[in-house]
């Protein structure tokens, strides 16, 4: 893969990686094993301005491979290890689901039971109040509740107002200081529409604080945390050790949630240009259980190996098989699902690989956080991924289960059919040369090539930069296995100003499949921002 990086930055320019083991459950490995994916997620980090990263794989037995990347705090040059630790956003979803599923199991409560069953007052959908709301559609988001207009809000840097239970008051009762019956709710009945929902969450988690009697952190702590010897992991921030806790940040002039969680002495003449990491406070926020969880990926990978393993880890049960199949298997009809989603159940989801094969687990992102917690069950292989800045990392699922499954695989992937043959080592690889001229480009332009295959940055930001030319051309080459489907577009740094034809019509993917080294001359006629100039 030949990649030209045109904004490097002064903290990449020292960017390290260092690499911590856990002898309980890190393997011995080598440090150069996986170059290609290290090298592909720096090239991301300095793409998309990403301070640090952590990242490891994991198979049933252990953790097989573990880095950090960049920093855990730039202006201590305090490098990211496998063992700081990170806001895990909406990863924070998966020990909700946990949570029930313990309850349901020592009968406790029935996860197919209406809620109003084990709450202290009750909460109706305003426009379907005769309809009941059950725990199983909190859990698998077709509740027909919302992200109301005052969700985001209850983000702050100071100690939370409200607790658990209050906040839920606030929320979802007509008297309360968050009510909003057209934005806390949806327009369907429930069970009949997929809504994903951080607010039904915050009320299971609620759920789990009415019904065990115990506060939710507290709860976590001792019945899930405890049983697979995870430490340094809490949804107190206050509670984390300071020298491992990452700093959360943004970038330039950001999404006005993270200049509301700015630490308080930023310069805000910096953050105007546009150009600039800022630290965030350690926030706090109201709907726990939706997000709200810290770790690392170190600890985290004790959790990934219990679900991988059927709820055990290392003699101790926290599930039956029975309830991990629950929250990590299909559970609603397909039809009602976004795109992104190929499967939901009670608390997971499942994302597709390349391949077409299914990835269990959950993604997360929230100010500063940005998260994957997921596995493949044929392979045995898994992988958890934490940095400190919110932006899409969905393109390092496909690199790192490629490139993992690769490795790591516990059954050989002849085994497994041919629908893993992409992912085999011994794979005969061809020279792909995708060569642009464009007719016409603005100043100051860098042209980028993105596309289905990870090499073409599977579909996320801005893709992969080519490089200019002598002759005004502008060129990049990939090595891509035998076989492959290849559906791509050239850009400036995003669809928004993607290639068109002179009359502004968006071209068709360019898409062909790689038997052969191949060159693709393509002309770019025009843009798609300067034709609706």
């Amino acid at each position: 893969m030949s990649i030209v990086m045109k904004h490097p930055l002064a903290f990449i320019a020292i960017l390290s990686c260092l690499l911590l083991m856990d002898t309980h459950l890190l393997r011995s490995q080598d440090q150069n094993q996986l170059a290609t994916l290290s090298k592909y997620i720096e090239f991301k980090m300095q793409r998309d301005f990403i301070p640090g990263l952590a990242a490891c794989i994991i198979r049933q037995d252990g953790i097989v491979w573990s880095r950090g990347f960049g920093f855990q705090n730039l202006d201590s040059h305090i490098q990211m290890t496998s063992q700081s630790v990170i806001g895990t956003a909406s990863v924070s979803k998966l020990i909700t689901a946990i949570a029930i599923m313990q309850l349901h199991e020592r009968k406790k409560l029935n996860v197919d039971d209406p809620i109003n069953k084990y709450l202290p007052f009750k909460i109706q959908h305003p426009k379907y109040p005769d309809i009941d709301i059950t725990i199983s559609q909190l859990l698998n988001h077709t509740a027909s509740t919302c992200n109301g207009p005052s969700l985001w809000r209850c983000y702050s840097c100071e100690k939370q107002p409200l607790s658990q239970r209050q906040w839920v008051q606030a929320y979802f009762l007509p008297d309360g200081k968050y009510y909003h019956q057209d934005g806390n709710f949806g327009t369907s009945k429930p069970g009949e529409q997929f809504l994903y929902s951080n607010a039904g969450y915050a009320l299971l988690a609620y759920i789990v604080e009415a019904v065990s009697g115990l506060p939710y952190n507290q709860y976590c702590v001792s019945n899930i945390f405890s049983p697979l010897k995870i430490v340094g992991t809490s949804f107190n921030v206050a509670d984390i050790r300071k020298d491992i806790l990452s700093t959360m940040y943004s970038h330039g002039y950001n999404m006005d949630l993270e200049r509301d969680l700015m630490s308080p002495d930023i310069d805000c003449a910096k953050i105007s240009l546009g150009n600039y990491f800022f630290p965030l406070c350690n926030y706090t926020t109201s709907t726990l259980g939706a997000t709200g969880m810290y770790s690392s990926v170190e600890q985290l990978a004790r959790l990934l190996i219990a679900l991988m393993n059927d709820g055990r880890y290392e003699g101790n049960s926290i599930l039956t098989k029975k309830s991990v199949a629950r929250i990590l298997g299909p559970n609603v009809d397909s039809q009602l699902l976004p795109g992104q989603f190929a499967a939901f159940g009670l608390g997971g989801y499942a994302m597709r690989l390349n391949n077409g094969a299914l990835v269990w687990g959950h993604t997360g992102a929230d100010p500063g956080q940005s998260s994957f917690l997921l596995f493949n069950t044929e392979t045995k292989v898994g992988a958890i991924v934490l940095a400190n800045r919110f932006v899409d990392i969905r393109d390092l699922i496909e690199w790192i289960f490629a490139e993992g499954i690769k490795e790591y695989s516990v059954t050989p992937l002849e085994q497994l059919g041919s629908m893993w043959k992409q992912y085999g080592k011994d794979q005969i690889q061809h020279k792909v040369t995708i060569n642009v001229l464009p007719n016409y480009l603005p100043g100051n332009s860098q042209l980028f090539v993105i596309g289905n295959y990870r090499s073409f940055g599977a579909w996320v930001s801005s893709g992969v930069p080519l490089s200019p030319q002598k002759s005004r051309d502008w060129e990049t080459s990939f090595f891509l296995p035998d076989s492959t489907k290849l559906e791509f577009k050239i850009t400036r740094g995003g669809m928004d100003k993607q290639a068109v034809t002179m009359d502004g019509k968006v071209l068709p993917n360019f898409s062909f499949i790689v038997i052969k080294d191949t060159v693709v001359h393509i002309i770019v006629e025009d843009w798609k921002d300067q034709v609706q100039q």
